[in-house]
């Protein structure tokens, strides 16, 4: 274990002088990998003029979270040989860069006569309805477990608009209901970002250095997930006994206990939506971004999911029974596949179980 420890340390100050050397920013100083990111992004690349990021307020945030779901991970065949599996380079920096974004103040309507579908950009709480005549549908759902599926049938959800707009270019019904905010549809705010950090990285893996190489993954992947941290969250805090019974009053108690005569330790839930009093979300939390990028991932990715021959997917990748078109083959190039490998037998029993 001791030695273990010396190795790690090592590897942390390597870790360190890197990033102090190219950004002058000490990690001790940040408790996360995405905290990182985007002091790196603040830093260098935000324009507050021009594309302030908007902080979404309660409302708005318990809302468009609604709307932020993950990757599409399917097993669609269970058995196949002679597959070829691919991925994505970098799939989310390459939405980041590519895709434009909700930008400016969200504005709520609640009055959608005389406005189209295509005329909306924001996240919207509509009424779906998927055919079964779609063998892979698009559109994510929660269920009761918060269980994320892709169904038939009808439902009702909040979605980023533009995925929407695709459900309906395949073929599903989509109703707009009373309450929606509005964005502004904006040109990235990612584009050099992702544009410097994915040169960078190319730079440093033809001249060997597989550590900064890595570093730079870090920084282009992590961003875009700070955006979405989810507000509630727990505090562990050693307080007066005013305080304790404060909390238990006013929080989400999860479990306290006495110290000392003057002393608790307690533990609780915060932003937890029950009471607009106790909501201190995270700073630069701006989840539309979040929402907007994870859509248009998707997006991206269904006409390789809804091939016939598309056995397994995971969010940035797809087994295939047949090759992709050597147009959309690169092992560099940003948002085009690489071939990781060639398989000769695969059983896909369930997502995450293959």
């Amino acid at each position: 274990m001791k030695q273990d420890i010396h190795l790690l340390g090592g590897v942390m100050r390597k870790c360190q002088g890197i990033y102090w050397e190219h950004y002058s920013i000490d990690i001790v100083s940040k408790l996360t990998l995405s905290s990182l990111s985007l002091s790196i992004y603040r830093m260098k690349y935000y324009d507050e003029c021009n594309w302030p990021i908007h902080i979404p307020n309660q409302n708005e945030d318990n809302f468009i979270r609604r709307g932020y779901y993950g990757g599409h991970t399917d097993a669609f065949k269970p058995i196949g040989s002679n597959l070829f599996y691919y991925d994505v380079n970098s799939l989310y920096p390459f939405v980041m860069k590519e895709y434009p974004m909700p930008g400016g103040v969200p504005v709520w309507h609640g009055n959608l006569n005389g406005k189209d579908l295509d005329s909306i950009f924001g996240f919207i709480e509509a009424y779906v309805v998927c055919p079964k005549t779609i063998k892979k549908p698009f559109l994510p759902y929660r269920d009761q477990n918060d269980t994320l599926i892709f169904p038939t049938g009808e439902f009702i959800g909040v979605y980023y608009s533009e995925e929407l707009k695709y459900a309906r270019d395949l073929g599903y019904t989509v109703i707009p209901n009373l309450r929606l905010p509005f964005f502004e549809k904006m040109e990235s705010p990612f584009r050099d970002f992702v544009s410097d950090l994915f040169q960078n990285r190319l730079e440093a893996k033809k001249k060997g250095n597989d550590a900064l190489s890595y570093v730079y993954k870090l920084i282009m992947n992590t961003l875009y997930g700070r955006f979405g941290i989810n507000p509630k969250s727990t505090i562990t805090e050693i307080c007066s006994e005013e305080r304790y019974f404060d909390l238990i009053r006013h929080s989400d108690l999860i479990f306290g206990d006495r110290l000392s005569e003057t002393y608790y330790i307690v533990s609780y839930h915060i932003n937890t939506g029950k009471s607009t009093d106790y909501w201190v979300p995270p700073k630069n939390v701006a989840v539309q971004l979040a929402a907007a990028i994870t859509a248009s991932a998707r997006i991206y990715m269904y006409p390789f999911i809804s091939r016939e021959d598309c056995y397994y997917t995971d969010t940035d990748s797809v087994v295939l029974g047949h090759q992709l078109p050597s147009d959309v083959i690169s092992s560099s190039d940003l948002g085009k596949f690489k071939l990781e490998d060639e398989i000769k037998m695969g059983l896909f029993l369930a997502p995450k179980s293959y």
